[in-house]
């Protein structure tokens, strides 16, 4: 069940996330039957049907099994065990994308204390944590602060995992995020396009991720007033949006 699990794993990987979805599921089903619904390995999958939910435009099923996940896996763990820390930091997402900010940025600031204490401050564990910290309090309105944040995590990253690494990706796509809501059109839209070159030689044109960012600039040229380029964009991306990632994604 482990290795079918990192198989899933991969799949979404390459960008098969409906694909990874469905493998998650059954996987989960037999583990749930042979092993019991409360074996570590059987809460494991479930973790991974909760993330593959959202990411595949399920958000409302993803946050009601982490609601579900998390205590349980409190219970079962312990409430600093690894993989209990796991469900707690997507639980914290999943509230932060349904809106539930406040109730968010409290279980967030709790998971970066943790870290912070265990691992140290530049941990890339703990980056991903304060990362997403910050994109809670832009969602809250403390632009100061969250900004703040982002530029010292995406420094760290850039020095502790390299200037090509996922990581250090996502905080120049989450800057470029705030920089466009603060109408700092030209710095968003400079950091975008390094996060499409990257993502592109990296990842391919076709993955998710590169899609996604692609959406995402095309939404930013047209807040900077760039109307023809970003319908331009938005004409392209638009049917590997809906082939790659799905008539339901949000994006």
């Amino acid at each position: 069940i482990g290795l079918e699990l990192h198989l899933s794993e991969a799949v979404a990987g390459m960008g098969d996330r409906p694909g990874s979805l469905a493998l998650q599921q059954a996987l989960h089903r037999r583990a749930a039957a042979s092993l019991g619904s409360e074996d570590p390995l059987t809460l494991s999958v479930l973790n991974n049907v909760g993330i593959n939910l959202a990411r595949t435009g399920d958000l409302p099923a993803g946050r009601k099994l982490f609601e579900d996940l998390y205590p349980l896996r409190v219970r079962v763990l312990g409430a600093e065990h690894e993989d209990t820390l796991g469900s707690m930091s997507n639980l914290a997402i999943m509230r932060a994308m349904s809106g539930d900010t406040a109730a968010a940025e409290e279980l967030q600031r709790r998971l970066v204390a943790i870290y912070s204490r265990r691992l140290g401050d530049e941990h890339p564990t703990t980056l991903s944590q304060r990362g997403n910290l910050a994109n809670m309090l832009q969602d809250l309105g403390r632009m100061d602060e969250s900004e703040a944040m982002m530029r010292a995590v995406l420094e760290a990253r850039i020095r502790v995992l390299g200037t090509d690494s996922g990581d250090a990706m996502r905080s120049r796509l989450n800057l470029a995020s705030l920089l466009s809501r603060r109408e700092r059109f030209d710095e968003a839209l400079a950091l975008e396009e390094v996060v499409i070159e990257g993502r592109t030689r990296v990842l391919g044109p076709r993955h998710p991720d590169t899609v996604f960012i692609l959406v995402n600039h095309a939404g930013s040229l047209n807040r900077a007033g760039r109307l023809e380029e970003s319908l331009a964009l938005v004409a392209s991306t638009l049917p590997l949006a809906r082939e790659v990632l799905g008539p339901r994604h949000p994006q």
